[in-house]
C-alpha cells in the first residue's frame, strides 16, 4: 500500500466540461487508487443518485475512465530534488533520495523541523545525548586519555564528529548536565578521600573536605 495523487473529471465523457476532482488516497496500485477516488467523488455531494445501482455505475465508469494518477512519494522526491538541490546535491549530480532514511532523520529532528516542543522524554534524551557527547570530547581531549595515546589522529576525528553532532542538539536548559558533571566531580573527590578503598580515612580531614564540597555545590545549585 502506498499513497497516490489522483485527478479525474466529474464527467467521464467530457474531460474539460465540468471540471475535475483531486484527492490523495492510500491504495495497492493505480487501478485501486482510481476506484477509491471515484468512490470519494461519488460521495462528495456534487451529484445526487436515484439509486445505489446508479451510484455504483457512476463509480465504475470513472474508475475505468481517464485519470491522472501518480505515486505521491515519486512526486515528493522530485519536488525535494528541485527545492533542496543545493543542500542535497552540492556537486550538481542528482541522486535517488531514500525516503525511509529521510523519515528517520525527520523523526529524530522533529522539534527543529516543525518548530514545536517534543515530549519530555525526548528532551531528556537530548540532554543525556548532549552530556555524553560533551563528556566524550572532554575525555578524548585529555593528555592522559588512553584512546589519545593509542591513536591521537583518530581521537581528534572523534572529537570533531562529536562537536558536529552537538551543533544539531538544541540546548534549552543545561541544569541536568551541570548537575551530572557536579556529581561526577563529587564522586571523584570522594574516591580521592579514600571512600573507594579499604584504607583508613582521617575523620577530621574528611569532615572538612565534605564541608567544602557542600559549600561549593550549594553556591552552584542554590536550594
Amino acid at each position: 500500500m502506498q499513497f497516490f495523487n489522483v485527478t479525474m473529471p466529474y464527467n467521464a465523457d467530457d474531460i474539460d466540461g465540468e471540471g475535475t476532482y483531486s484527492t490523495t488516497v492510500r491504495a495497492a496500485d493505480t487501478d485501486h487508487a482510481k476506484r477509491l477516488c471515484a468512490t470519494e467523488m461519488a460521495d462528495s455531494g456534487q451529484r445526487e443518485f436515484d439509486s445505489d445501482s446508479d451510484r455504483e455505475a457512476y463509480i465504475d465508469e470513472h474508475a475505468e475512465g481517464w485519470a491522472d494518477v501518480y505515486a505521491t512519494a515519486d512526486q515528493l522526491t522530485q519536488d525535494m530534488s528541485t527545492v533542496f538541490a543545493d543542500q542535497l546535491f552540492p556537486d550538481g549530480v542528482k541522486r535517488e533520495i531514500n525516503l525511509e532514511v529521510l523519515g528517520q532523520i525527520l523523526a529524530q529532528n522533529r522539534e527543529l523541523v516543525i518548530g514545536t516542543s517534543v515530549p519530555d522524554l525526548n528532551a531528556e534524551r537530548r540532554d543525556v545525548t548532549r552530556y555524553a557527547l560533551e563528556s566524550l570530547v572532554e575525555l578524548l581531549s585529555s593528555p592522559e586519555s588512553a584512546d589519545r595515546a593509542a591513536d591521537a589522529a583518530q581521537a581528534d576525528r572523534h572529537i570533531e564528529v562529536a562537536k558536529e553532532l552537538l551543533k544539531l542538539i538544541p540546548q534549552i536548559d543545561d541544569t541536568v548536565i551541570r548537575k551530572a558533571r557536579a556529581l561526577d566531580r563529587l564522586m571523584g573527590e570522594l574516591v580521592e578521600m579514600g571512600f573507594a578503598t579499604d584504607d583508613p580515612i582521617n575523620g577530621g580531614d574528611c569532615v572538612d573536605s565534605i564541608a567544602q564540597i557542600y559549600e561549593r555545590l550549594a553556591k552552584q545549585f542554590p536550594r
